[in-house]
């Protein structure tokens, strides 16, 4: 089967995609969320939980299609003062030698649309700066192997 390497955590503006998950992910922001804030945003469970789930989202034939050997892939979104994931995008990383636009480029994004729209619009605890909430954007990069 398939699986799912996380290579870090990143930060960085979260864009637009096409492709709409549910909830809020294809929603733009008007302000795309603070870089490095005093608490970054808690996925409900922690960040390993958020990790796991992708996993096994990316992993399951039922919860959408399961990718092979497809590098790695960047998942961008915001996470906002209201605790809700946003602006998600889904692209390949600059070393990704796969285009979005083969056969295996394009199963590559739906694996991981599908994997966002299960996991991400959970609601998170948002990032503080200065005691109060604000939006953070998010970047996970992803190998799928």
């Amino acid at each position: 089967m398939g699986a799912v390497l996380f290579s870090g955590l990143g930060l960085q503006a979260a864009a637009a995609q096409d492709d709409p998950p549910r909830n809020r992910l294809n929603e733009k922001v008007k302000e795309p969320g603070i870089l490095l804030p005093e608490q970054m945003p808690q996925f409900p469970g922690g960040f390993a939980k958020l990790l796991d789930e992708l996993e096994t989202s990316l992993k399951d034939p039922s919860k959408g299609p399961v990718v092979h050997n497809a590098g790695c892939w960047m998942v961008r979104f915001t996470v906002g003062a209201d605790g809700e994931a946003r602006a998600a995008s889904v692209e390949p990383s600059p070393s990704n030698k796969i285009s979005v636009n083969s056969p295996e480029g394009k199963a590559a994004q739906r694996a991981l649309w599908s994997a966002l729209k299960t996991v991400v619009p959970a609601p998170w605890k948002p990032g503080m700066q200065a005691g109060k909430p604000v939006a953070v954007a998010i970047e996970l990069p992803l190998t799928l192997y």
